[in-house]
């Protein structure tokens, strides 16, 4: 009879395992275009401000756009607005202020 009651608890907690790590596969999924972007961006930022200090680079050569334009759907802003707020509580000061001016740059893309 303990065999039996051994063999059920190994299961169930075979499942639960399981259950944890699909969840933690789920939440890596939802949120890895957003961590890729975000380091894409920074890369791009830091490549850039390199190019600053180099006199008359910019000048020569077009490799930077002078200007980037986000496109995001109704749906894409409001999620961000969502976040945004309940990472409020989260965050420090500096990047809640950081992050609501990039929610005002949304708006105004948004009308």
């Amino acid at each position: 009879m303990m065999v039996i009651y051994y063999f059920i608890t190994i299961i169930l907690m075979l499942n639960v395992l399981i259950a944890l790590i699909n969840t933690a596969f789920y939440r890596g999924e939802s949120v890895w275009k957003v961590v890729w972007l975000e380091s894409r961006l920074r890369f791009t930022e830091s490549a850039e401000n390199m190019s600053l200090f180099i006199p008359g680079f910019r000048r020569a050569h077009h490799w930077f756009l002078s200007e980037v334009y986000y496109t995001a759907t109704r749906r894409d802003i409001k999620e961000f607005e969502e976040r945004v707020a309940s990472m409020a509580s989260n965050t420090s000061i500096r990047d809640f202020d950081r992050t609501m001016e990039q929610v005002r740059l949304l708006r105004r893309l948004r009308s």
